[in-house]
Formats: C-alpha cells, structure tokens, sequence
C-alpha cells in the first residue's frame, strides 16, 4: 500500500514570510496563528512583543508573567516600542511593571501618559537606546530634566508634551535640547516664545523640523501661525492629534511636516505659510 503523498510545503522562508506578513497586517490573527506548529510559534511570537502596550489589559498582564519565565535576552531582542496608556492595572504593583520594561533594553521608541511615567521609568530608560520619544520628560525627571544620559544621545525624534510657556524654563530646556547630537524631528506643544523656537533653530545643529503642536484650540493656533516674525522654512505648527503620534511610521505627524516643508521649498506654498492643518497632504 502506497504512502500518502505529503501535503505540499512552501519553502520555509516563504512560509515564514507569508505568516509573518498575516501577523502585521492582521494582529488579531496571531493567537491563532501561534497554535499553527512550533515552528510558527518561534517565528511569530516574537511580532507579539514588538510593540508592547502598557495597560490593564490581559496581554500586559501575559507579559509581566512571561518576564518570569522567558529568558532577559528574549525581551531584549524582541520588544521594541513602549506605549503608556493612562488606564493601568493597580493590582499591578508599578515596582513589577518597571522591573520587566527594564528588560526591554532593545526599546526605541516610547510614547504616552499615565502612572509609569514617573521617576523611576528613568532607571527603565537608561538600559535603552531611544531614538523616538514622546513623553512628559518632566515627570520622568521631576527636579531638572536630564538629557545628558545615554540614552538619549542616539534620539532623532522627539514629541515634548512638556508645557514651556515659562520663558526661562524654556530656555534651560532649549539648551540642553541643543546639545543632543542626532535631534532632527521635535515637536512642542502650547504656547511657546517666538525667542525660544528662534534659540531652539539657531542652536539645534542637526534640527530639520520644529513644531509646535496645539492641542485646545486650533483657531488659536492659526492665528498665532500668522503672527511668526521669522521666516525659516524648518518651523511649522499644527494640530495636536494623539500621544502616539511622533513615534508613529509613515503616514504621521513628521512625514507629512517634511511634506509641509517639501512643497515650502519648492515655492508651491506661500513662504509665510506656518499652519499646516489646512494643506492636504496626500
């Protein structure tokens, strides 16, 4: 009696691609796709952890638990971006959260509000190279903002939720944003003096974009836009949207700035055009 033909296989990398393709564009197929075979679950479990939200959700609780029993290195291979949300699990003691983010040593991207963004996350973030943030920097560092850490030496994008409307704590904070090395993206919210984006754009070597974000009232925001009394073609102001938004891929706040600044450039907006909400972008 003859053997049953196998099932047809695709390669292995064809396969693993084609799976991992699934998980991305369709998350909500990946506890299923983990029961497939061992093999899947090895190549797909770690897209599980590449972004991590922090919540009080059963999937943060199914990570603080893993942290457990998967070896450090694990989470230091595969997580990847951190995203705080407001709503937090107090069941959850905050010392077990920070303990297990302070694995995720491959982390580059942070963004969000809520109860972990507090001093100790400072200890979280010195294990990572960061290159896009998006925080409220003075929570994290409550008596002077510390930007000379390590981790910050490698940041390229950055979304300030800090208010500066005092001037001379905006100037402290400008001249220590002014000795990061790879800053090119920043993003400022509220009211801010036109001397203080004017210091940030003469002084910031690497800067490309510099917005400021309105998050209240955008009228207002459009009427100030009108007001700027210098003409560099990196500054712009918008509409503030979400908290995700400076560590978000492409389309996001900074790809459709440098569009912005693009078409500036290209004289197909007016020079004195700051308020980017109103120009379609697609």
């Amino acid at each position: 009696m003859e053997a049953p033909p196998e099932e047809p296989r695709f390669p292995p990398e064809l396969e693993r691609e084609i799976l991992e393709f699934a998980a991305r564009i369709c998350p909500e197929s990946i506890p299923n796709l983990l029961c497939v075979a061992r093999r899947v679950l090895l190549w797909i479990e770690p897209l599980v952890y590449h972004t991590l939200e922090i919540d009080s959700s059963k999937r943060f609780k199914a990570f603080l638990a893993a942290t457990k029993s998967r070896p450090p290195d694990f989470f230091a291979r595969h997580v990847h971006r951190l995203i705080i949300h407001i709503s937090y699990d107090r069941d959850s003691p905050l010392d077990d959260a920070w303990a297990a983010l302070a694995l995720c040593t491959g982390v580059t991207r942070v963004a969000g509000v809520g109860a972990i963004v507090n001093p100790p996350l400072a200890w979280v973030l010195a294990g990572m190279r960061l290159e896009r943030v998006a925080l409220y920097l003075s929570h994290v560092f409550p008596g002077s903002v510390e930007l000379d850490s390590q981790c910050f030496q490698t940041l390229t994008h950055l979304d300030l939720f800090d208010d500066l409307w005092n001037n001379e704590v905006a100037m402290e904070y400008a001249a220590k944003l002014a000795r990061l090395p790879a800053l090119t993206h920043l993003a400022l919210n509220g009211t801010v003096d036109w001397d203080v984006t004017e210091n940030l754009l003469q002084n910031c070597e690497s800067l490309r974009i510099l917005v400021v974000l309105w998050s209240l009232s955008a009228s207002e925001g459009q009427t100030r836009a009108k007001e700027v009394p210098f003409r560099d073609d990196r500054f712009l102001m918008s509409k503030y949207t979400n908290m995700t938004a400076g560590v978000q891929d492409p389309p996001s706040l900074w790809s459709q700035a440098e569009e912005f600044i693009r078409r500036k450039r290209e004289k197909r907006l007016d020079a004195a055009l700051f308020w980017m909400g109103g120009v379609t972008l697609d």
